[in-house]
């Protein structure tokens, strides 16, 4: 994807996929993307490919907000986060990098440490979930102004258990234990009963239910920024105060 800018200058994202892949794609904001990425043997993941043409803070967090409502949270770990934020990484006094990096914390991202990738700025940037590993990733030069980065990595199998949990079910125990009592005739009958209709299930009495999303105050707050010039350093030292107030409150 090529777009023409007011400053006659192009840009955009480009992913390059092997055919045998099953790539769901869908436009998130301008010309950032998200795919869902399923190579046909359970591994799906998701990369986020992020384009912002000039360095702003609410843009970025408005990018990462839309990012996060589009995959559950139990998946962020299989997320890759990509492309050319204008933010430079080495610059870690700045605001934005600041709230760039304290978010990819908050999210479990590692980003990779690539070193510049125009002149001496790092402009664009690999983070990778923890469902990633091996990860090796290095710069090539390239025909645009930008240096072109190259990472490769292992991803695990998506397990079931990131996205549902098994817990007994109430439900059912208490019909079985009705049932059992209404066709029993002393304890003895009851017990016989419990383990017949407990065979009938395979002994298998669990249910299974979605994770619901873990609520992270911290990141909600950094992402609901609406002022350029707001401190991250400063709202995160807020946050922790008040998280102490709260809990020496508990105590007394």
């Amino acid at each position: 994807m090529l777009n023409s800018r007011f400053t006659r200058q192009g840009g955009g994202t480009l992913t390059w996929c092997k055919p045998q892949l099953t790539i769901t794609k869908s436009v998130l904001v301008g010309d950032s993307s998200l795919l869902r990425i399923n190579s046909g043997s359970e591994i799906t993941f998701w990369v986020a490919n992020c384009y912002i043409q000039m360095k702003n803070k609410l843009e970025m967090l408005n990018l990462l907000k839309i990012i996060q409502r589009n995959i559950p949270t139990p998946q962020w770990k299989y997320l890759i986060l990509a492309g050319d934020l204008n933010i430079n990484i080495n610059n870690s006094e700045d605001s934005t990098t600041k709230a760039l990096i304290t978010i990819l914390k908050q999210m479990g991202h590692n980003l990779c440490q690539t070193g510049p990738t125009r002149l001496d700025c790092m402009l664009d940037i690999i983070a990778l979930g923890s469902g990633f590993s091996n990860v090796q990733s290095r710069c090539y030069s390239s025909l645009s102004d930008h240096d072109l980065i190259l990472c490769t990595f292992q991803i695990s199998k998506v397990k079931v258990s990131d996205m549902k949990l098994k817990i007994p079910n109430r439900k059912a125990a208490d019909k079985i234990s009705l049932d059992a009592l209404r066709t029993s005739s002393g304890a003895m009958s009851f017990l016989k009963n419990i383990v017949q209709k407990m065979e009938k299930r395979q002994f298998n009495i669990m249910k299974e239910i979605k994770i619901k999303p873990q609520k992270n105050e911290l990141m909600e707050r950094i992402l609901s920024i609406e002022n350029e010039d707001e401190d991250v350093g400063q709202l995160i030292s807020h946050y922790w105060n008040e998280m102490n107030s709260n809990m020496k409150n508990l105590i007394l």
